[in-house]
């Protein structure tokens, strides 16, 4: 599970607001996940970084969850973000609950760049971010997904 949570640094973030922004902001290269923030939860944390909530969708199950929404915090001089906490979701779209952790440093990846920069500007809104609504992005993300890999012979 930390292993899945380490890839995922930079696929991450927190309880949404209650009006909740949802933008896609980036996908594995290899059509595994895709990752949306939630633009009105970016705000300026306390430690001078940033922090943002994230919801990442996998494209097939990994060790039984779906999908994670994490509270994420950028440090964007650094280019790196840690994970403060996040939250699976089952197959059938069901929490397990918010768990905490080790709030470890993780350098920016290609995907994890693309989140981070998203953050950073503070949701600036390219011609890639797609609005996916207010919920939670299941449906959108299993829609963009399958596009995907549509698009990739898959």
């Amino acid at each position: 599970m930390l292993r899945l949570a380490g890839a995922a640094i930079l696929l991450a973030v927190s309880t949404p607001a209650s009006a909740a922004d949802w933008y896609f902001v980036a996908a594995a290269k290899d059509g595994s996940n895709i990752s949306f923030i939630d633009r009105d939860s970016i705000r300026d944390g306390e430690s001078g970084y940033v922090r943002a909530s994230m919801f990442s969708l996998w494209a097939e199950p990994t060790d039984g969850m779906l999908a994670y929404r994490f509270e994420i915090e950028i440090d964007c001089a650094g280019k790196r973000g840690r994970m403060i906490a996040f939250e699976p979701f089952d197959t059938s779209y069901k929490s397990l609950g918010e768990k905490t952790l080790p709030n470890e440093w993780i350098d920016s990846g290609t995907q994890g760049a693309a989140i981070s920069t998203f953050i950073c500007d503070h949701g600036k809104l390219g011609p890639d971010n797609v609005a996916a609504g207010h919920q939670l992005p299941f449906d959108t993300g299993k829609a963009m997904l399958a596009d995907r890999a549509r698009r990739n012979g898959q």
